[in-house]
C-alpha cells in the first residue's frame, strides 16, 4: 500500500493492493484523499474524501462510493469544498489511469509482493 508520488509531489489518492492467499492480485483499491502538511509538527494529515476507485487485473475500472459522498453532503459530515475536491481528485486519477499512467504509480507496491 502507499500514497502515489510523482516528481516529489504526493498525489491525492492512496492505493491498496488486495491479494488472495496465493499472493495473486485481486484488485487495486484507491482512496481519493486530501493531503495537508503541518509544518510545525512536520506531519501529514490524510483525509478520506469517500469516493474510491477499484482497478481489476484485466484493466476494468470501477468508481465506487459516490452515494456515500452524496449522503455525507446531505448530513453535513463533508463540506461543499471537500465534495468539489473529491471530484477533482477523482477526475485527476481517472485521467492518469485512462492515459496509461497506472503502472508508473503502482510499481513500488508490486516490487514488495
Amino acid at each position: 500500500m502507499g500514497c502515489a508520488a510523482s516528481e516529489g509531489k504526493i498525489q491525492p489518492w492512496h492505493f491498496l493492493l488486495f491479494l488472495n492467499k496465493k499472493k495473486e492480485l485481486v484488485y487495486y483499491y484507491c482512496d481519493i484523499i486530501e493531503t495537508a502538511y503541518l509544518k510545525a509538527e512536520n506531519a501529514y494529515i490524510f483525509t478520506d474524501l469517500l469516493a474510491d476507485v477499484i482497478i481489476h487485473p484485466d484493466g476494468a475500472v470501477e468508481v465506487v462510493d459516490l452515494g456515500e459522498l452524496s449522503d455525507a453532503l446531505e448530513d453535513g459530515s463533508i463540506t461543499e469544498r471537500e465534495i468539489k475536491l473529491a471530484l477533482r481528485n477523482l477526475d485527476s486519477l481517472l485521467q492518469v489511469i485512462y492515459s496509461g499512467g497506472l503502472p508508473e504509480m503502482i510499481h513500488f507496491m508490486e516490487e514488495k509482493v
